[in-house]
Order: C-alpha cells, then sequence, then structure tokens
C-alpha cells in the first residue's frame, strides 16, 4: 500500500485530474486547498512581499489530493493519462507526485458510490 500525494499547482487541469483518478480506478481520495510557503511568507510578511515577482508564483493556492492506492503501477497509468490529456508533469510549477509506502492502516473508508 502506498499514500499518492498529487499536489497541483495550475487549477485549470483539477477536472481533468479527477477524471483520471477515476479511470485509473483511484475512488477513495481527499481533495485539500493548499498554499505553499512561498507564498505565505510573501503574502504574510511584508518585508518579504516583493519576493512573489522573484519566484514567478502568481498563484498562491493549489490542490493536493491525497489517496491510498494498492501498487505503483496505478501511479504510472495515472501519469500516462496525464500526459494524454496534455498535462505536462515534467513542467516545472504545474504538478508533483509523490508516493510513500505505508506501513500500517487503521480504520476504514466510507465506500461511495459515484451513482
Amino acid at each position: 500500500m502506498y499514500l499518492l500525494i498529487v499536489i497541483l499547482n495550475e487549477e485549470k487541469h483539477f477536472e481533468d485530474l479527477l477524471q483520471s483518478y477515476v479511470e485509473v480506478g483511484i475512488n477513495d481520495a481527499t481533495v485539500l486547498e493548499t498554499q505553499s510557503i512561498n507564498s505565505m511568507v510573501g503574502s504574510q510578511i511584508p518585508i518579504f512581499a516583493g519576493l512573489k515577482y522573484l519566484t514567478g508564483n502568481s498563484k498562491p493556492y493549489s490542490k493536493t489530493i491525497l489517496s491510498v492506492i494498492s501498487d505503483k503501477e496505478k501511479v504510472d497509468y495515472l501519469v500516462k493519462i496525464l500526459n494524454d490529456t496534455g498535462i505536462d508533469i515534467n513542467e516545472p510549477g504545474i504538478i508533483e507526485i509523490l508516493t510513500i509506502k505505508i506501513e500500517n492502516i487503521y480504520g476504514k473508508p466510507k465506500d461511495f458510490d459515484f451513482e
């Protein structure tokens, strides 16, 4: 089992990303509204406000999606589908995909039906 973490910085790709999840068979995920520390420091601490222009990050918010997957092959399939939909995962600042091996899981999510 693995924890799949996807950080999407370009919200225009959000719907395509969700459709890709369903196509891969990842039906249980948690979506979080997140903000990078660079944009937070730039907007919360006045002395650093000018740094947002140096980092080039005009979009301070992102979506972070957490899900548990059974195998890494699902990640490879997800990456393929994302590339097929025109999301360039190699372009900096668009999307980050991470996997972390899970040792234990306690509890079970509620079943969800897409009807």
